[in-house]
């Protein structure tokens, strides 16, 4: 929806405003030592930043209607889309409108690995009521259905941020947690006070 757009707006200029703010920081840095001509030279970084900012938001268009299928089994005479539909209908209450002409097994066939899939929706709406319907796969009584993931289908840029942040939840649930008023903590001690004065 609009908001949704807008918001991916917001973060792109962020992140054209941060990496211009590392140009700045650079360009002060370096004119001690550089001197004259790296104004312009600055130039050319910040309309290389703009580009990859630009390149950025339409890689993310392009992906907006997509998801990737992890674990889902294709035979040799079968399709991504039938595959992914057959699991629809068969798991998730539903049979989505999906573009068949643009949905593809991503990985190269290696043995005793199921490849990845990328499934094209007709809409974006599609797409994200899929995404939450995926969640009940975990509740299935069949293993291999479990062992069947759908996620967005996430830029570079875009899948480095969710990696740091999974980083980030994990190393947060391995501190430990403070405990106060433990009833196993011994209370502190104190030197026994002196009545003479000096």
């Amino acid at each position: 929806g609009q908001a949704k757009q807008a918001e991916e707006v917001a973060v792109l200029n962020e992140q054209l405003a941060a990496r211009i703010a590392t140009l700045e920081g650079n360009r002060l840095s370096d004119a001690n030592s550089v001197g004259a001509g790296h104004g312009s030279r600055n130039d050319e970084f910040k309309e290389i930043v703009r580009k990859e900012v630009a390149a950025e938001a339409r890689d993310k268009e392009k992906r907006r209607k997509n998801i990737k299928v992890s674990g889902l089994p294709i035979s040799s005479t079968s399709s991504a889309h039938i595959e992914f539909t057959n699991l629809c209908e068969s798991h998730l209450g539903c049979k989505p409108l999906i573009a068949p002409e643009n949905c593809a097994v991503i990985d190269k066939p290696v043995t005793g690995k199921i490849p990845r899939l990328k499934i094209t929706f007709a809409s974006e709406h599609t797409r994200d009521d899929i995404l939450a319907r995926g969640r009940s796969l975990r509740l299935v009584d069949d293993s291999a259905v479990r062992s069947i993931y759908l996620n967005p289908d996430l830029t570079q840029a875009e899948a480095k941020t969710a990696y740091e942040e999974r980083v980030r939840r994990r190393l947060k649930k391995s501190q430990p947690t403070p405990r106060e008023n433990d009833d196993n903590t011994p209370s502190p001690t104190f030197p026994a006070s002196s009545d003479s004065t000096v």
